[in-house]
């Protein structure tokens, strides 16, 4: 955690300055966030930690009261003294479209593209996807929140991202692909001779489409590219989703 991130119902006051800089109280109860601030951070009173709002500023807050618990199920409450004065990381400027991957890597996978700056992520069904993956907690709105909470917090952001489930392949392509094509340059990562290399550094929004393990299948690729997207290859070797999804993003942000 190298962001302490608040949500508004953390605070017991808060104000907002004709400058937009926000000060206040906020109280921490939840035993993730707190024991990791007291058992790894090592916090006392008036140590200053950095300090996020949710889909807010950044910047510091002093810890000025810690309550432990007087009996084992209770939580323990830290209070913090709050100003917030500097604007979040730029996003990156991709757009995620993915398939669903299965339960015990969707959740990693959340927090690895908020990791990496990505806003708008668009999770689809494809022929390949395992319909039993639709039927799980991961996908839960609360679960996603969390996941993607503990990604904002590694990188020192706060602005959330929109995470849209789509199921139906059919109601995707139908209604959302062609909106998302628009004004974007659009790629499709798929092993192919065809397929060009990935773009580096890229400044203009751009969609990335991975598919399941296992990839696209034909018809697919052939619905993104009557979309516009462009097919690109990392070369000969197949790289499950996780490490697709770090290296494409790592070449079009980060090169």
């Amino acid at each position: 955690m190298n962001l302490l991130l608040l949500q508004l119902e953390d605070y017991i006051a808060r104000q907002v300055a004709e400058n937009g800089t926000v000060t206040g109280i906020a109280e921490v109860q939840d035993n993730r966030r707190a024991n990791h601030m007291i058992k790894i951070l090592k916090v006392e009173v008036g140590s200053t930690v950095k300090v996020g709002e949710a889909d807010g500023l950044i910047g510091e807050g002093i810890i000025s009261e810690i309550k432990l618990p007087e009996q084992v199920k209770k939580p323990t409450i830290i209070t913090i003294k709050v100003k917030l004065t500097d604007a979040p990381p730029p996003p990156a400027p991709v757009r995620l479209i993915i398939a669903l991957t299965r339960s015990k890597n969707f959740p990693k996978l959340l927090e690895t593209v908020t990791v990496l700056g990505v806003k708008e992520i668009f999770v689809i069904n494809t022929e390949r996807v395992e319909p039993g993956y639709w039927h799980t907690h991961t996908l839960e709105r609360d679960h996603i929140r969390q996941r993607l909470t503990e990604g904002l917090e590694q990188a020192v952001d706060t602005v959330y991202p929109r995470v849209v489930l789509c199921k139906k392949w059919d109601r995707f392509v139908s209604n959302t692909l062609p909106q998302l094509a628009k004004d974007y340059l659009s790629i499709v990562a798929h092993p192919d001779d065809d397929g060009i290399s990935c773009p580096v550094s890229v400044k203009e929004n751009t969609n990335l489409a991975i598919g399941p393990e296992g990839g696209f299948i034909d018809a697919e690729i052939e619905v993104f590219q009557e979309a516009g997207f462009k097919l690109v290859t990392l070369g000969s070797r197949i790289l499950p989703v996780q490490a697709a999804v770090h290296v494409l993003l790592g070449k079009l942000c980060f090169a």
